[in-house]
């Protein structure tokens, strides 16, 4: 026989509820806004380095940026968190 459970209860692996916390939603939701935005602009983009120019598509860079940006990030908060 199946146990009657209320959906409101949610339950992970350890029988616990599961806690999902307003930064992990606000985080999804701006990966998603970003991806929506970066598969809308696919033309290719000319992209002037410091000794060289290149047409790439403008998805790589808007992805890039953002990946660059998200470990710039991670660095900066992982030197305040020690201290330096």
């Amino acid at each position: 026989m199946s146990r009657d459970r209320d959906d409101s209860e949610r339950t992970g692996p350890d029988g616990r509820g599961v806690n999902v916390s307003p930064k992990a939603v606000v985080s999804g939701v701006a990966l998603v806004i970003l991806l929506i935005f970066a598969f809308q602009n696919t033309r290719s983009v000319p992209v002037d380095l410091v000794v060289t120019s290149r047409e790439v598509r403008l998805i790589y860079v808007i992805v890039g940026s953002a990946v660059l940006g998200a470990i710039i990030d991670r660095f900066l908060s992982w030197r305040r968190r020690r201290g330096d």
